[in-house]
């Protein structure tokens, strides 16, 4: 259970950055990043965000599956 700490998790957010500066990282693994970041911008969603707690649900689904796909890499960074 300790992937739903919020400490293990904005640990985690933190080596994205370092992750996303190395140069041997593949371009596949940047790119999954940067599509997350412009999912979670665009006014398009699964879920409105007008549906308050559920409009935010599917950004958070994405960047929880984000973070546990990279999960081996990012530790390398953390």
């Amino acid at each position: 259970m300790q992937f739903f700490s919020w400490t293990f998790i904005k640990g985690r957010l933190k080596a994205i950055v370092s992750m996303m500066k190395d140069k041997t990282v593949p371009t596949r693994k940047k790119a999954l990043v940067i599509f997350g970041l412009i999912y979670l911008v665009l006014p398009v969603d699964l879920i409105p965000p007008v549906l308050f707690p559920f409009g935010f649900l599917d950004d958070l689904v994405l960047w929880i599956w984000i973070i546990w796909h990279l999960k081996d890499t990012l530790d390398q960074y953390w």
